[in-house]
Parts: structure tokens; sequence; C-alpha cells
């Protein structure tokens, strides 16, 4: 009889607030949760978070995104522009979910 072990690596999810750290009951963390079950990614099981907040301190955004990138976030998610702008100069790739539509920074092309 083979026995196979399955290894499932839980996705790190860095969530940079630049207020109070959110909860997982909060509006922004549990409509991301809900959106990550639907495609098959379960906190705890297939995915973590790992939270910073700046409790409007927005001095703090980059030293939090850097804690973020160093705990080996696969993918920082923020609020807002500042904690974007904080993120984005990390080099990984951001989110963000705050003030209108997600979407992802991405280099555009330069029209000559």
């Amino acid at each position: 009889m083979r026995y196979y072990l399955s290894l499932i690596v839980p996705h790190l999810v860095g969530f940079l607030s630049p207020g109070p750290p959110l909860a997982d009951a909060s509006e922004p963390l549990s409509a991301f949760i809900r959106g990550m079950a639907e495609r098959n990614y379960f906190l705890g099981q297939t995915l973590l978070l790992e939270r910073r907040a700046a409790n409007g301190r927005n001095s703090d955004l980059p030293m939090l995104a850097r804690e973020l990138v160093k705990a080996k976030s696969a993918v920082l998610v923020t609020i807002g522009y500042p904690t974007a702008v904080a993120a984005k100069d990390t080099g990984l790739h951001s989110r963000s979910i705050g003030g209108g539509r997600p979407r992802c920074d991405r280099p555009r092309r330069q029209l000559s």
C-alpha cells in the first residue's frame, strides 16, 4: 500500500492598514476572506494573514511594509493611497482595496 503525503503550503498575505489593525469582522477583510474562499483559498488552511497597522502614523508605513515583505508575504493588500505607495516601494506587487475599484499596479506602456 502506498501513502502519499499532501503538502499544502499556505499563502501568506500581508495586510497594511493606515489606521487601526483590521479585525476579521471588518468590511475590507471579511470581503477579502469571502472572495478568497470563493476561489478555494481558506483562512487557516491555504491562506494565512499577517497584519500591520500604522494607527494614523503614515511615516511608519514604509517600515511596516518592509516587515510584511521580510515575513515572506506573497502579496501585500493595502487600504488607501499612502499604504499603496509604501507597498509599491518594497518592490512587491500590491493591490489597493480602499477608495475605489481594486486594481493591480502594473507598468504602463509609454505612448510616443
